[in-house]
C-alpha cells in the first residue's frame, strides 16, 4: 500500500500533452532546455552580475537571456494551448508526451519523456495567439510548468543578492552601481513569474508559500548596501534607489487568495504584523493596495471566514503603533479615540 500511495502522488505530477509542439518555446524540448539554463544563470549572478577582477566583467549575454526567458515564461501562461484535432480514424492516433517533475536543483533536466508515436499525425492546422497579461494565466499552462519543476527555478530568485558588489568586490563606484541595477531588474523579473505561476493555482500557491520567511525578505522598500566602500561618495548613494519595491507583499496575497488552508493554517500573526507596518507607512492607509491583504485574509475564498485572522487583522489595525491607519479609522468611522482605542 506505501507503494500505491507512492506511485499515485508520482503520477499528480505527469501531465500528458498530445505532441511536442509548444507555444511560444515551439517544443518540449527546448522549452527544458531553455528553462535548465535558467537556474543555471539564476544560481550564477554573482559571476556574470558582478564585474571584478576575480569574477571578470559582466556577461550581458546572460543577462539578456535571462529577461529573454523570463519573458517568454509570461508569454506562454498567457497563451491559448495549441488546438490539436481528434484523429482521423482510429489507426491515427496523435503523439503524446508525458512530462514528469525534474529532480530537484535540475531545473527540469531530469523530466521523463515519454512519447507515443501513432502511425498518422492530426490534420488540420494549428495556430496559438497570446493573450494579454490583463487576463488570467491558463491553469493548463501553470500546471506544465510545474511539471517541468519551474518552481526550483523561480525560487532561486531569493537567493539573488542585489547588493552583493558592495561586499567586497573589487571594483569601481559606477560598476557597483551598474551590478545593483542589473540584478535588480533580473528579481523583478523572476518575482513577475512567481506572481503568475501561483495565481489562482492551489498547488502552486502552496509550494511557493513553503518560502515565505525568503519572500518575508523582500518586503517593503529595496534594501540598500548594508556596509559604504570608502570611495563611494553622496552622488553615487543618489543613484541607488529603493522604490518601487521587488512586488514580495503581492506575490503572498497571490499565494492566499482563495486558498482557505493557507490562509487559514500557514499564516503567523507576525505577517499580519508585518503588513500592517507596511500599511501605516502609506500617506493615505485608506487607499493602499496592502488592503487586500487584510480582506484576503479574513475571507480568502468570498465564503468561508476565518474568525482566528479577523481577530489578528482588529487587534493590528488598532494597534496604537500604528498612528496612521488609528487616524484614518477614526476619521472614517470615528471608531477609535484619541488613546487609540476602539469605541463601542
Amino acid at each position: 500500500f506505501g507503494q500505491r500511495r507512492k506511485l499515485r502522488e508520482a503520477l499528480q505530477d505527469v501531465i500528458l500533452l498530445h505532441r511536442s509542439t509548444m507555444p511560444v518555446f515551439d517544443n518540449v524540448a527546448d522549452m527544458l532546455a531553455e528553462l535548465g539554463y535558467l537556474i543555471f544563470l539564476c544560481r550564477s549572478t554573482e559571476v556574470w552580475g558582478v564585474s571584478s577582477r576575480v569574477s571578470g566583467p559582466f556577461g550581458p549575454d546572460k543577462y539578456d537571456q535571462v529577461l529573454e526567458t523570463t519573458d517568454k515564461v509570461l508569454r506562454f501562461l498567457f497563451s491559448p494551448p495549441f488546438k490539436v484535432p481528434p484523429p482521423a480514424s482510429k489507426k491515427s492516433q496523435p503523439s503524446r508526451m508525458t512530462l514528469g517533475r525534474g529532480a530537484k536543483g535540475s531545473g527540469g533536466g531530469d523530466v521523463e519523456l515519454a512519447k507515443q508515436q501513432g502511425k498518422g499525425e492530426p490534420q488540420g492546422e494549428e495556430k496559438s495567439t497570446e493573450a494579454g497579461m490583463d487576463t488570467a494565466p491558463l491553469r493548463f499552462h501553470q500546471d506544465v510548468l510545474r511539471a517541468m519543476n519551474l518552481q526550483t527555478t523561480l525560487l532561486e530568485s531569493l537567493n539573488i543578492n542585489y547588493n552583493i558588489s558592495f561586499m567586497g568586490s573589487i571594483c569601481s563606484s559606477e560598476d557597483k552601481i551598474k551590478s545593483r541595477k542589473m540584478l535588480i531588474e533580473v528579481q523583478r523579473k523572476l518575482f513577475e513569474c512567481i506572481l503568475h505561476f501561483v495565481r489562482d493555482n492551489p498547488r502552486n500557491q502552496k509550494l511557493v508559500f513553503t518560502k515565505l520567511p525568503a519572500l518575508r525578505r523582500y518586503m517593503g522598500p529595496l534594501k540598500l548596501p548594508p556596509v559604504w566602500p570608502d570611495d563611494f561618495e553622496d552622488h553615487h548613494k543618489a543613484k541607488l534607489d529603493t522604490q518601487p519595491g521587488m512586488g514580495a507583499e503581492r506575490v503572498i496575497v497571490e499565494c492566499l487568495r482563495g486558498n482557505d488552508f493557507l490562509c487559514a493554517e500557514m499564516v503567523p500573526r507576525d505577517l499580519i504584523e508585518a503588513f500592517g507596518g507596511l500599511l501605516n507607512g502609506f500617506p493615505d492607509p485608506s487607499i493602499s493596495p496592502l488592503l487586500e491583504f487584510f480582506i484576503i485574509l479574513c475571507r480568502p475564498s468570498g465564503e468561508k471566514v476565518i474568525n482566528r485572522n479577523q481577530g489578528y487583522c482588529i487587534e493590528v489595525l488598532l494597534s496604537p503603533e500604528l498612528k496612521r491607519i488609528r487616524g484614518c479609522l477614526n476619521d472614517t468611522f470615528g471608531l477609535v479615540d484619541a488613546d487609540g482605542a476602539a469605541t463601542t
